[in-house]
């Protein structure tokens, strides 16, 4: 996201989610600088706390038209109509490696996280680092379907499906008893 003075003062911001297949994941309204941080630094968390950090972004639009029940109908269309593309946005992974390889975690508020951010990505070194933390989530993203069993039952007609997810640490043709 880029450091906007109009972001700062045009009143509530709204931040949200958007997951890889394009679909609203989550928002927030915030009407200060640390709500947005504490927005930010609750969805690092979340993401951590997964088998992997997924690839999601966190967009901030600032002026929406509406911030009651009706935003999440106005930012899925701004999201079906493409208009994201030009909205301030910082990558989920990106946020998890700077609350991950800074010593406290993520500072307080949006901006001095969003400060952080262009100070660690400004070293090569730190660029490099990042791009394998990208894939190394990709890969355990695309690993998911090696870890999960499904099953399918049937219960007074209707299907209903079981899901086990296996940690990682359980080794390659282990048996499950």
């Amino acid at each position: 996201m880029e450091k906007e003075t109009d972001l700062k003062q045009s009143g509530p911001l709204v931040l949200f989610n958007v997951d890889r297949k394009g679909r609203l994941a989550d928002y927030a309204v915030c009407h200060s600088d640390h709500e947005c941080g504490d927005y930010l630094l609750r969805q690092a968390e979340l993401a951590l706390g997964g088998a992997y950090v997924p690839n999601e972004s966190v967009y901030c639009l600032a002026g929406a038209e509406r911030t009651d029940d009706g935003l999440p109908e106005l930012l899925d269309d701004y999201i079906r109509e493409g208009n994201i593309r030009d909205l301030p946005s910082i990558d989920l992974r990106s946020l998890t490696f700077i609350h991950e390889t800074t010593g406290g975690g993520l500072p307080e508020g949006m901006w001095a996280i969003l400060e952080k951010t262009e100070q660690l990505l400004d070293s090569p070194d730190n660029r490099k680092i990042l791009e394998a933390y990208h894939a190394y989530h990709e890969k355990r993203e695309n690993a998911l379907p090696e870890r999960t069993l499904s099953a399918v039952r049937t219960e007074k007609g209707e299907e209903k499906l079981n899901l086990i997810m296996l940690d990682d640490k359980i080794p390659a043709g282990s048996k499950l008893c």
